[in-house]
């Protein structure tokens, strides 16, 4: 039960990251309401008290490994592109450089030179 409980929430984190800002939060947030759920569950049945109180710790010990261990591959995992410049920002970081793109001279440009 518990293989299929990690192949659900790593099915979730994956659909997670193709539809979220912020994917491990979310993340985080579903599964530790998910793993309190279960972690309660067993407290609703007419078991004996220490037979509830060791299902929950189990259900505890497999939501907090689940959600640790599936939040760490997915911050490792995510390939994040470097923040882009503005094209303001790039004209303004050209104009203090002192250069101007068209003032240059070389191959394709005219020199002001006779041929």
């Amino acid at each position: 039960m518990s293989a299929l409980a990690a192949i659900v929430a790593a099915g979730l984190l994956y659909l997670l990251m193709l539809g979220t800002p912020q994917p491990n939060t979310f993340f985080t947030w579903i599964m530790g309401l998910a793993t309190l759920a279960a972690v309660v569950y067993p407290f609703s049945s007419s078991a004996p008290l220490d037979q509830k109180v060791a299902t929950a710790i189990v259900n505890l010990v497999l939501g907090v490994a689940i959600i640790s261990l599936l939040t760490m591959v997915a911050a490792r995992a995510i390939r994040r592109p470097p923040p882009r410049r503005s094209t303001a920002m790039a004209v303004d970081t050209v104009r203090s450089k002192g250069t101007d793109p068209s003032r240059a001279t070389g191959p394709g440009r005219a020199t002001g030179r006779p041929g």
